[in-house]
């Protein structure tokens, strides 16, 4: 940008150079001019324009203008020796100098302006990208938010379920073999019934005994407003509340004959009530497997007098102990033979425990011949 500055103000002091000769050519033509027709008209004696000295100044009666320089040297030469009518050369100089300045000032000025507006709109893309990248970093955030809030969430939730199958695990190893509560009944259902009819059932029930809700016993409420499984509990000292269990027992199974519960269901059709002791998870296990093992021996062996001991794990033969099962916690179970039964009555322990596997499917099991 420098170079073309510098031609512009060679340029214009060019200019002002070629205005000042020309000014002082014209001049010098009409100083010339006046000299000219003072010679012509001047007296006898003066001198002419026939004197042969300053013939060759002059052609065609007009005095002859040098040639314009070609030099910036060649102009200043020429201007310092213009005749002195007119602008002085100082006031030229001054003005071409002038002229400059002023020129240069106003490049500079532009230069000034075009970098101010440049730069004002870099500093405004640099705004609108710094704004974007606040907008773009702010979700970012957010999003980083929302993913530790879910992963706190879940490690919430696992500890809780770590924690509840903790618990659970401990539940089923306390249940699996813990003492039954002996003050109180168990009712199960083959279908869904309110307390209220369970109510009228155990009223019904004990009306013999007698007790009643009131002074002797409670149904705790379910979780929900229909269940198939239900609770009575004696409210009596334990002693006196497992005599009563045992009573009430009792008169389902009046010398031999077992009466059948029912109970109403909300479509008023009947339903089958079982009652029994309070049991825990092993002697449940060990009481369904017990009848798996009569079954499958009743089925290869039907002329045999066989019986089930339910609470033992045995299937008998009269008062001869044949097999026993006894289940484990994580679902096996072991099958004990009594080897010196076996041969005595005949019996194919392998089409037995076939039977038996099938009807207690989805278990494992060892067997031995030792009881």
């Amino acid at each position: 940008m420098s170079g073309k500055g510098n031609q512009r103000d060679s340029g214009v002091l060019k200019a002002s150079l070629k205005t000042a000769a020309s000014k002082s050519a014209q001049v010098g033509e009409r100083s010339s001019k006046s000299q000219t027709e003072d010679m012509f008209s001047s007296p006898a004696g003066s001198p002419t324009i026939a004197d042969a000295g300053d013939a060759h100044m002059y052609s065609n009666g007009l005095p002859e203008v040098p040639p314009l320089p070609e030099s910036h040297a060649e102009e200043e030469e020429l201007l310092l020796h213009q005749p002195s009518s007119g602008p002085s050369m100082a006031d030229l100089l001054k003005e071409a100098r002038g002229e400059i300045i002023q020129s240069t000032n106003t490049s500079i000025d532009s230069l000034l302006s075009e970098y101010d507006r440049t730069n004002s709109a870099r500093h405004l893309r640099h705004e609108a990208t710094a704004r974007q990248h606040a907008v773009e970093i702010k979700h970012i955030d957010n999003r980083v938010n929302q993913h530790e809030k879910r992963i706190n969430d879940i490690e919430k939730r696992l500890e809780i379920q770590v924690k509840s199958a903790t618990l659970r695990e401990v539940e089923r190893a306390t249940e699996w073999d813990s003492p039954p509560d002996e003050t109180s009944i168990r009712i199960n259902l083959e279908g869904l019934a309110s307390r209220s009819a369970v109510v009228a059932l155990v009223k019904q029930w004990m009306d013999d005994a007698p007790y009643n809700e009131d002074e002797h016993f409670k149904i705790p409420h379910s979780y929900q407003p229909l269940a198939k499984h239900w609770v009575v509990q004696f409210t009596a000292e334990p002693i006196t509340a497992a005599r009563q269990v045992k009573k009430a027992l009792q008169l389902l199974n009046k010398e031999g004959v077992f009466t059948q519960l029912h109970v109403t269901a909300p479509d008023d059709t009947k339903v089958k009530a079982f009652a029994s002791r309070d049991k825990n998870e092993k002697t449940k296990k060990t009481e369904v497997l017990t009848k798996c093992l009569l079954a499958g021996a009743k089925a290869v062996h039907p002329t045999q007098d066989w019986r089930a001991l339910k609470g033992d794990g045995v299937v008998a033969i009269g008062w001869s102990r044949i097999i026993k099962v006894e289940p484990a916690q994580d679902g096996s179970y072991t099958l004990w033979w009594d080897s010196a039964f076996m041969e005595e009555f005949k019996l194919s322990n392998h089409g037995v425990e076939s039977n038996f596997r099938e009807l207690a499917a989805g278990s494992a099991a060892t067997s031995n011949w030792l009881f």
